[in-house]
């Protein structure tokens, strides 16, 4: 199928590209993007300012707020408040736009079983990637937890959850949609999949295949979006691939330490880069690059009305 078929495809089969369109206010493409960050990282400063607020009156002052940002503390801390972009974008959509929630992807029907299923499938990718990791002799087992914290590991998989959904709103449900209002679909994709990467852009281990990656990712995570026509699904995905790295097989996540684990797999001395992934983790790995864009593949071949049969069914 060509690209200008494929553009037709995704906008007369869209529930939420046709919501978009009615948008009152559909800004310019450029101003999109500058508004992009202000909005994120606007949200996080204001998450950052009240939390920080909120500690040193009620949680014991300078201390609380020093404790909120050790290491553990510091990585809950981080996730649960990109519950901020979350709002940020929303109330930006509903309020400048006047697009509906419907535009972002939150429908409500199903929602819950659309959620499982997209983290199923993001516990199964992560699987699949690090089984094929194993394989070709990038990483091996290193131990196994006996006594993981449950209510810390439990809380960091609540804080995935968030932060998952966030990245998703922010890119997918907000961003793309948006730009795909003022032009091809193909091309709000491609610019919010750059974005994606650029955001990792300063994370330990990042190499030129961890960017081609990321942007794999952000590819796939619009057509996964736009084809099952909901935001339920990539945001659980994305939370699921994220905490099964981290907190089930213990490897970096982006480059980043993610806490309690279940198990702990490492890079093999010796291993290269290209199949480890290094201190970047498994989104820097060829593996990756296999999954990724395999499922990207599958999603674009797929019918659409067969697809969400075999994934809501």
């Amino acid at each position: 199928m060509k690209i200008g078929e494929r553009e037709y495809s995704f906008r007369s089969s869209s529930v939420i590209l046709s919501s978009a369109a009615k948008a009152r206010i559909k800004p310019n493409p450029l101003w999109q993007i500058i508004l992009f960050p202000l909005i994120y990282f606007g949200s996080m400063m204001a998450a950052a300012i009240l939390a920080g607020i909120f500690i040193g009156l009620f949680g014991g002052g300078v201390d609380a707020v020093l404790e909120v940002f050790s290491e553990e503390s510091g990585l809950l801390g981080s996730l649960f408040m990109t519950i901020f972009p979350i709002l940020g974008a929303i109330l930006y959509i509903k309020v400048l736009e006047g697009r509906s929630m419907a535009s972002m992807g939150f429908i409500k029907c199903g929602w819950w079983r659309h959620y499982l299923c997209g983290f199923g499938v993001g516990l199964a990718m992560c699987s699949v990637a690090l089984l094929l990791a194993l394989i070709l002799g990038g990483m091996g087992v290193s131990e196994v937890a006996t006594r993981p914290n449950m209510t810390l590991w439990l809380l960091t998989l609540a804080g995935f959850m968030v932060q998952g959904m966030s990245e998703e709103v922010m890119l997918r449900g907000y961003l793309t949609v948006s730009l795909a209002s003022r032009m091809p679909v193909w091309l709000s994709v491609a610019i919010t999949s750059l974005l994606f990467a650029f955001m990792h852009g300063g994370n330990t281990g990042l190499t030129p295949l961890s960017l081609v990656n990321l942007v794999l990712f952000g590819i796939f995570a619009a057509v996964f979006m736009l084809r099952y026509d909901n935001i339920w699904g990539i945001g659980a995905l994305h939370s699921a691939w994220n905490f099964c790295q981290g907190n089930i097989f213990g490897v970096a996540v982006s480059g980043s330490n993610a806490g309690d684990t279940l198990l702990s797999f490492s890079v093999l001395e010796g291993a290269p880069r290209w199949i480890s992934g290094g201190e970047f983790g498994l989104e820097g790995s060829i593996v990756t690059t296999v999954v990724f864009g395999g499922m990207t593949l599958w999603m674009l071949l797929k019918d659409k009305n067969k697809a969400e049969r075999s994934f809501a069914s």
